[in-house]
């Protein structure tokens, strides 16, 4: 095998390692969850007598719980948090469109069950 291909092959490995490590950081807090599922097709009989014995068929929650208690930050950390609650990253635009008018005429041609739902007159929104 050359150099070349050998290099090629490590950054693969290199670059599937971190992914996996990113995935699997974004998905922690839902491992207790994908956990039991795994442990009730798997292990379903174990997982009955054992967990479901003990602790319920809430166990789960339990166990976020006491996960989210030991991922939270001491009390003495310096956070650094904004006065204002806004986001400074996000923008949007917001567009007015006019409200339609709804001829009466044509109104007049549906039946009637369909024409409650409509209002007959143009009324606009109210300004602020």
């Amino acid at each position: 095998m050359s150099t070349k291909k050998y290099i090629q092959i490590i950054q693969k490995a290199i670059v599937c390692l971190f992914l996996f490590m990113y995935a699997t950081i974004m998905f922690r807090p839902a491992m207790p969850y994908v956990a039991d599922v795994v442990a009730h097709v798997l292990f379903f009989k174990d997982h009955m007598l054992t967990v479901h014995a003990h602790n319920g068929k809430y166990h789960v929650h339990a166990e976020v719980a006491e996960a989210a208690k030991k991922n939270l930050t001491e009390k003495g950390t310096n956070t650094t948090r904004k006065d204002t609650p806004g986001s400074d990253h996000i923008f949007t635009t917001t567009y007015t469109l006019p409200t339609p008018i709804i001829y009466t005429k044509w109104l007049a041609a549906l039946p009637s069950s369909t024409t409650n739902i409509f209002l007959p007159h143009h009324f606009p929104p109210p300004r602020i």
